[in-house]
């Protein structure tokens, strides 16, 4: 692992604990799971070359700090890691917090809890915010509430092991940044984390804008506009992560490593933004992964690493190990 101080620096660390932090940022596409944090706390010595011990200039670049971002007055940024999680949101999206999708729980409040024929096949791919559209103007109609939508939202079950997980995230609040990003809508995660009590976990939410109207229909908007000819017309995960990091960036706050986890077709474009020192983590059997294999086959492998989970017990335990090294 990347992030590991040289022992003649640990204890001149531990000294100074207070003021340094390792932040994992995770990705969480699940459930529209992102995350940012204020800049972290900077170590100050008063030039890089009287750094603790004598090879401990040297091994700056171990703990993932690009020398080109290193100031003139030897201002350290912390250490830190990003994991993403793309989660549970389409069909054939993200790694999920939940095996449902939010977008189709909320079919459950219809009519005899199906959608006509004619609603259910307008769909068109790459328009799924549109789609959600008819689907919410027809609930409306048929006098379906905003107290309705709720109560069935929060009956949502979570993945196998993703409770654990983001206890485990919360109780390590202070090492990792999180972020949720997702195809769902505001209200629908909004609704989901504050039930679960989870809504502190994450730092931003990345997702398309939702609210009820006057007359008590929900809308939603797409997130953005973009040119990605690979993604779906309302969201580009990539462009969302890249501005994010670039953000991070532009207020002191680099990390050492992305973990990004996800499971459906649309997460594929954000995987192959990450680097050599970066981990994908798509979800067993899902269209994420099977996207990977055939790139892998076609001899045009994605630069990241790549470690398949089947629960979100595997997640746990990957970043713990992180926490480890």
């Amino acid at each position: 692992m990347f992030v590991k101080w040289p022992s003649n620096c640990r204890q001149y660390f531990r000294r100074k604990r207070r003021s340094v932090r390792r932040d994992v940022l995770l990705e969480i596409l699940l459930v529209h799971l992102i995350c940012s944090r204020p800049a972290v706390p900077c170590l100050k010595w008063t030039r890089p070359d009287l750094l603790p011990g004598p090879q401990a200039k040297a091994a700056l670049p171990r703990v993932g700090v690009d020398a080109r971002l290193l100031p003139a007055d030897g201002e350290l940024p912390g250490a830190q890691l990003f994991a993403a999680f793309s989660c549970w949101v389409m069909p054939s999206v993200p790694p999920r917090l939940s095996d449902e999708n939010s977008d189709t729980w909320i079919v459950k409040c219809a009519p005899e809890k199906k959608l006509p024929n004619g609603l259910r096949n307008s769909y068109r791919p790459g328009h799924w915010t549109e789609y959600m559209g008819r689907v919410f103007v027809y609930l409306g109609d048929n006098g379906v509430k905003e107290d309705e939508m709720r109560r069935t939202m929060t009956t949502i079950p979570f993945t196998a092991g993703m409770v654990d997980l983001l206890g485990f995230i919360g109780e390590n609040k202070e090492l990792f940044d999180c972020i949720i990003v997702s195809d769902s809508n505001t209200v629908f995660i909004d609704w989901i984390l504050k039930a679960a009590d989870f809504h502190k976990v994450f730092d931003e939410v990345f997702t398309n804008p939702a609210a009820f109207s006057s007359t008590g229909y929900l809308t939603v908007q797409n997130f953005h506009a973009h040119h990605c000819e690979k993604c779906p017309k309302n969201l580009c995960k990539r462009n969302v992560l890249k501005e994010f990091l670039d953000k991070q960036l532009e207020r002191g706050v680099s990390y050492t490593q992305i973990v990004y986890i996800g499971d459906g077709g649309n997460d594929l474009c954000p995987v192959m933004f990450l680097k050599k020192d970066d981990i994908a983590m798509p979800r067993q059997g899902y269209t994420l992964e099977k996207k990977i294999s055939q790139l892998a086959q076609d001899l045009s492998p994605v630069e990241c690493s790549v470690l398949a989970w089947s629960s979100a017990i595997d997640i746990m335990s990957y970043l713990k190990q992180l926490l480890k090294e």
